[in-house]
This record gives C-alpha cells, structure tokens and sequence, in this order.
C-alpha cells in the first residue's frame, strides 16, 4: 500500500477517534438520563455524571453558594454602599414620580395589577379582615386585659376630691353663666312667656281668668326673668347645683367602662364599636383618590423622605442580615432548587454558555488524535 495513503487512514482514523472520545466524554457528563440496565446488570458509567451526582452537586453548591458566594458580610457591605443606596433611591424616585404621572384611582391602579375579579375577591377580603381584626381586638382589650372593669376616676390623670370640687364650681359657674345669658336672648324671652303663659292657664278658675285680664305680660315677663337671675345669683342656688355635680361626678367616679357603655347605649361594647368602625365605606374612599392628585400635592415631602426610607431601610436590614440569613436558610434552599432543577434545563443553560469550549475541546481531541497517529505511521514505517 502507498507509504502516503497509510499515514493519511492512520491520521484520519486517530482524529475520528480522538474527536469521539472528547465528544462522549462532554455527552456523558449529562447522558444518560437514567441507569441502563443489560441483563439485569447495570451498565457502567450510567447515569451520566452529572444526573448520578445530583444531590452531591446539590449540596456542594449549596455550601459554595453560602459559605463564598452569598453571604451575610457581603450582604451587609453591599447594603453600607453609598452607591447602592443612591441607586435604590433613584430607582423609587423614578417609580414615585412615574405613578404620579397615571390618572387614575388607586382602585383601578389595583385592578390592573390583579385583574378585576381577582381584585373584587381581595378587596372583600380585605374588608372582612379588618372588621375581624376590630372585632378579636376589642374582645381582648375589654375581656381578656379587663378594660370593662376600670374604673372611670383611674383614667383621669392626677385626679384628687381638690380637683373634683374645684371643676364642680367651674362647671356650676359656667353653666349659671350660660343660662344667665340664654334668659337675656330673644329665645329666653319667647321661653319666660311661654312659661308665664302656661302658669296663669294652669290657675284656672275666675282667679286665673282675671289674671289673664289684667295682669301687663311684659311686667310678668320681666318680673319672672329678675327673679330667674337673683335666684342663679344665689349662693344657696350655686351650692345646691354644686353639691349636686359633685355627687354626680363621684358617681361617675366609681363607674366601671362596663357601666358607662350600658348607660350610653343598649348594645354590647363588639356591636357599638363595629357599628362604628366603618371599613368598607372607608374603604371605598381611599380607593376612590386619584394617584396622581394624592402624589403630586405631597411630591416634595416624598422626595425629601426617600433618602431617609432608604437609610432607615438599608440600616434595619444590615442590622438584621444574620438573621434573615438563619430564616431563609440559604445553603438548604440551594440545594432544594438544585435537587429540583430539570437536567435537560441545566444542560441547555450550560451548552448556551460553554458551547464553544465543548466544541474546542472535542476539536482538540481531532487535533491531538491526528498527530497522534501520524506519529504512530511514522513510527511504523521507521521501525519497518
């Protein structure tokens, strides 16, 4: 056989087999799947590296991932950056002042982000919510912490029997003032006449007829309202009402919340206080304010508070770094996601990456195969 053509077979036949070989080798590293099985004997090198190591890879990334990559000191140094927390500010400013850019209500805002339906479900969840939470907190603040047992003088600060007599005469005093001032009104006038009206009616008989006759109204009237006045001047007057509002006043004193609430109203403390608290007409308001009316009026309070959300933000989670790092449990969510990931993604991620490596590698394998079997023929035809 021509010397030339046995070397040419021997390098090509070496390069076949080199470039195979390399090309085998990257395939297996994925393939196959699954363990092959010939006659109830597993077949060598199946699975591929890659499907049989899963849960050790898993794990070392996991370890690699927390230990070096992702960890607590990088996390809190990034956070301490001066230019990550410009970046962060930047970045809300942009979306502040882009939603104060959209006409429309919060409520349509939210209904965008979910869908109509999905939004109507929320919102009535969110109303039931609350009333719930109002309901189970004021059951625990007037039952469980006995709040419908204080006692009304204890909710009083610095409150003494100086301090009661002394509001006891203020409140006599102003409110003599305020009748005083009524009876000089044209409405205290019409209320003496209808009075003296009413008395002279009620004597009755030839007495009050002759009364009705010849006694001047406007006399009467007068009369009644001097007397009226001398009376509240009275101290007699001013310390029977004063004795009076001060036994109120102790009365009220040793009331309980309980007690209060059942003179005020019929219903329990739960049904007034819901009866009260109305969430879904609240509600409806809040969502109803347009975004860009709500934003615009206080854009330049927002924008002089986000640097000190972002500070005050960026502080709290470097300070509790450690701590979320132990919640979210970071090398065993790894592995979990590793153990998780498909294999046919991973090889696609990696093939997109390293493709041209691969391919290098399985040319290498042609490369150094051919050279090897030209140095075989050549040996050859040296030794022959």
């Amino acid at each position: 056989m021509n010397i030339y053509l046995l070397i040419l077979i021997s390098v090509v036949v070496a390069a076949f087999i080199g470039g195979l070989t390399n090309h085998l080798a990257i395939k297996m590293l994925f393939h196959p799947r699954a363990a092959w099985h010939l006659f109830g004997w597993k077949v060598p090198f199946t699975p591929g590296l890659i499907p049989k190591r899963r849960e050790e890879i898993a794990g070392s990334l996991g370890r690699v991932v927390s230990e070096y990559l992702v960890t607590s000191d990088g996390i809190s140094e990034l956070l301490r950056r001066d230019d990550f927390r410009e970046s962060i500010r930047v970045k809300l400013s942009a979306g502040v002042h882009s939603l104060a850019e959209r006409e429309e209500t919060i409520e349509a805002l939210l209904e965008r982000i979910w869908s109509e339906e999905r939004w109507a479900v929320l919102k009535n969840n969110l109303i039931s919510q609350l009333n719930l939470i109002s309901i189970r907190g004021v059951n625990w603040l007037w039952l469980d912490k006995g709040w419908s047992q204080i006692r009304v003088g204890s909710l009083l600060p610095d409150w003494t029997e100086q301090r009661r007599d002394v509001f006891a005469r203020k409140g006599v005093h102003y409110m003599v003032e305020a009748i005083r001032q009524e009876l000089s009104t044209e409405r205290g006038d019409r209320l003496i006449r209808s009075m003296t009206k009413q008395l002279i009616e009620q004597a009755g008989g030839f007495l009050g007829a002759l009364a009705g006759m010849f006694l001047d109204e406007e006399k009467i009237t007068a009369k009644v309202r001097h007397s009226l006045i001398e009376a509240l001047d009275s101290e007699t007057i001013r310390g029977s009402l004063t004795e009076f509002v001060t036994r109120q006043m102790k009365l009220a004193e040793n009331m309980s919340l309980q007690e209060v609430t059942n003179v005020l109203n019929n219903s329990d403390v739960v049904s007034w206080v819901s009866g009260l608290l109305k969430w879904e007409e609240w509600t409806d308001q809040l969502l109803s304010v347009r975004i860009d009316e709500l934003l615009n009026r206080h854009m330049t309070w927002i924008d002089a508070q986000l640097p000190i959300i972002v500070r005050t933000t960026m502080n709290m989670l470097e300070f509790n770094v450690e701590r979320i790092f132990r919640i979210i449990q970071l090398e065993q969510l790894v592995e979990a996601q590793v153990r998780l990931f498909p294999i046919e993604r991973l090889e696609t991620i990696i093939l997109s990456v390293s493709g041209r490596e691969f391919r290098a590698i399985t040319w290498l394998g042609v490369l150094l195969g051919g050279f090897i079997g030209l140095f075989q023929a050549l040996l050859l035809r040296w030794i022959g």
